[in-house]
């Protein structure tokens, strides 16, 4: 596929997330039509722009790179030992699951990955994990404008910093390691740390993972 097609493709993408979201949370009667079509786009994605994309070669080095793979694993491993021998129960091994392929393939798949892959063909490294994270933020920012009554106050522009920063931190790990299982990792981890860290401490976490 040619440069000008690539980043269409991945701009397209971005936005699509975006809107489908924004469906999701808006109507209740449609919102799991929208959200399995979320669930598909990853696959979608890198499958079209390992197969087509100026990056593809890049790309699959990236998702088949023993290294990371082996990073991933051990820390599903890892969690799920904890959940067992904390006798916490199987709800606890389906959320890590769970999260497994959302939110943390799916955001990613398509923020990191098809941002970065896309933007880097027009932007320098530094510009391109900036706008990307500016899409993760819009993602999200559906959550408030659908629940503005759970974000009074500070609430509402502390939200918005917490997860565009913590976008710029998963995406700027896509764009230094070429994969997405080192990000996946981190919000593997801080999302499983919600489950077993006090309150009170757990509230800094929360504030790093957007749900």
């Amino acid at each position: 596929m040619e440069r000008k097609g690539t980043f269409i493709f991945g701009i397209s993408i971005l936005t699509l997330s975006v809107i489908l979201n924004f469906f999701t949370y808006r109507f209740s009667n449609f919102g799991k039509f929208f959200f399995y079509i979320i669930l598909i786009e990853p696959v979608f994605s890198i499958t079209f722009l390992a197969l087509y994309g100026l990056n593809g070669k890049k790309i699959l080095k990236g998702l088949i790179s023993i290294k990371w793979i082996i990073l991933i694993i051990s820390a599903i491993f890892v969690w799920a030992y904890i959940v067992l021998v904390m006798n916490l129960g199987t709800t606890e091994v389906t959320y890590l699951m769970e999260s497994l392929y959302y939110p943390s393939f799916f955001e990613q798949s398509i923020f990191a990955l098809v941002g970065i892959e896309t933007m880097s063909l027009y932007f320098k490294r530094g510009t391109s994990i900036l706008i990307s994270a500016l899409f993760y933020e819009a993602y999200y920012f559906v959550v408030l404008i659908n629940s503005l009554p759970g974000f009074p106050g500070l609430y509402f522009p502390l939200f918005i910093l917490d997860s565009f920063a913590i976008g710029l931190i998963y995406i700027g790990l896509y764009a230094v390691s070429k994969s997405i299982y080192v990000s996946m990792t981190l919000q593997i981890s801080l999302l499983m740390m919600i489950v077993f860290i006090p309150p009170l401490p757990a509230a800094f976490f929360y504030t790093l993972v957007p749900s």
